[in-house]
């Protein structure tokens, strides 16, 4: 609210002028500050923002937190409504510019503004695409090879990001959180947290999936939310179809997401019985205390199952843990795709839980609405992002047919609102893709993707990938803003 009272007094209450701003969107509020000095006020109100910020209907980072300068709330809504408006509606512009970061082991990118990568010396580093700065994150000490994983995530206290440190062997090294200074823009010293049973493999967990090759061991994983860790059990299940399965291929590949109330596996099969899905749901209440004490484990109880004789890939989760009131299930729901006779059909796949009974496995129910279509020839490489309450960004780049350097020629982006019950998408044009003919002395290997480690950032309408020389080593990372 104002700090103090107007000269000349408004006509209505403050209250009220701040009921009809919020159904004004965040460019209109901000026009609002040249009609007067106490309209200017008004708007600068950082309950006001934070109230426009958790009730806006497009993609936006978690928020709003008590971290969260009021600055931030506006410059991002901003930001993202600007990308919104346009994102389907034009061709895609592209601004591009070259990070050169010779042959790093391994990279990542954060927030989609933070370039984490290992140096020749094993040190992790980190590079500000927003404003250029650079800092050592984690300096190496020893001759062995490094490794990380890392995963972002927001929470009251503000942003921060965990790093899982491990040898070749692989054997775990650490697990450290970095926080995201708001008013510097730059990252924490780390906080190390005790790992104690370092004998298994941790994973990260969380929105994004996290995909491995499972042979049925028993996995760590790592709420970054509330800090707990909690034991994958091996799998089974009590599900007919998927016996035959388990009993002769133990082997199968496995995503891995966090929602707000349980931790959603999806375990797929290719064998000569076929294709196969298993879905499982492990329900986790809320801590008492959201941050116990380090190395603390939960066991995991499996709640629901299901299956579908169909591969799902992409798998992208798009809506988090809402309930429904009158039945008591929690709907989670997924951008999915699945190809069939040469086209690559992507769904909204609902997954409805139903209410944790103790000791027994209920089955969950499956509802999927088609959203586009696309012909598979066309090599379609799936690129998105979410926020928790539905409103997903993304992006097909279509390739060359039959190049195996995976060279982009045109660009479809695509939004889709799943906020609601029936999920809506709007589905851009082809949009050919103009690469620069030199920049920074790279030419030709400009349209040239890596599938397996590009990074796609949805806020931001940011692309990153590795570009490799002759010798297949990485010379340069290409970051493309799509506007």
């Amino acid at each position: 609210m104002p700090s103090a009272p107007f000269s000349q007094p408004l006509p209505v209450p403050v209250e009220l002028i701040h009921n009809i701003l919020w159904y004004l969107s965040p460019r209109e509020i901000v026009r609002l500050r040249v009609v007067s000095k106490q309209f200017r006020e008004i708007t600068e109100d950082p309950q006001l923002w934070r109230t426009v910020y958790a009730n806006a209907c497009f993609l936006r980072p978690p928020g709003p937190f008590p971290s969260q300068p009021t600055k931030f709330l506006e410059h991002m809504l901003l930001q993202s409504e600007q990308l919104s408006s346009t994102w389907t509606s034009e061709p895609a512009k592209i601004t591009a510019r070259v990070l050169v970061v010779p042959n790093p082991p391994q990279w990542d990118l954060l927030f989609g503004r933070w370039f984490v990568w290992t140096d020749v010396d094993m040190n992790i580093r980190c590079h500000d695409l927003d404003t250029g700065a650079e800092q050592v994150l984690w300096q190496h000490e020893g001759d062995e090879l490094l490794h990380f994983d890392a995963y972002t995530t927001a929470s009251p206290t503000g942003q921060l990001i965990y790093m899982i440190l491990y040898d070749d062997a692989p054997t775990l090294r650490g697990l450290l959180e970095y926080r995201v200074e708001e008013d510097s823009g730059s990252l924490s010293d780390p906080v190390s947290h005790d790992v104690s049973a370092s004998e298994r493999r941790l994973t990260i967990i969380g929105q994004a999936p996290r995909y491995s090759f499972s042979s049925c061991t028993d996995d760590l994983l790592f709420d970054p939310k509330t800090r707990i860790f909690y034991i994958l059990p091996q799998i089974h299940s009590e599900l007919d179809t998927v016996e035959p399965f388990l009993s002769r291929d133990p082997t199968f590949v496995q995503e891995i997401f966090l929602t707000k109330a349980h931790i959603i596996a999806f375990r797929c099969w290719t064998s000569h019985l076929g294709e196969m899905t298993l879905i499982q749901a492990y329900h986790i209440s809320d801590p008492t205390n959201p941050f116990p004490t380090d190395g603390v484990i939960d066991d995991l109880c499996l709640t629901c199952e299901t299956s579908m004789e169909q591969l799902p890939w992409p798998i992208f989760l798009i809506s988090s843990s809402a309930v429904n009131t009158i039945t008591g299930f929690t709907n989670v729901k997924f951008l999915v795709g699945f190809d069939i006779d040469d086209q690559t059909h992507y769904r909204c796949l609902e997954l409805m839980l139903p209410e944790p009974c103790s000791g027994v496995v209920r089955p969950m129910a499956i509802h999927t609405q088609d959203l586009f279509t696309l012909d598979s020839e066309s090599m379609p490489l799936p690129f998105a992002g979410s926020s928790d309450d539905g409103y997903v960004r993304g992006l097909i780049a279509i390739l060359v047919e039959d190049s195996e350097q995976h060279d982009i020629y045109n660009i479809r982006k695509f939004s889709v609102d799943a906020s609601q019950e029936t999920p809506t998408v709007v589905l851009g044009e082809p949009s050919p893709v103009t690469f620069p003919h030199s920049l920074d002395g790279i030419s030709d290997d400009m349209s040239r993707v890596n599938c397996l480690t590009s990074r796609f950032d949805a806020m931001r309408g940011r692309l990153c990938y590795d570009i490799h020389n002759s010798s297949s080593e990485v010379t340069d990372i290409a970051i493309f803003d799509l506007e």
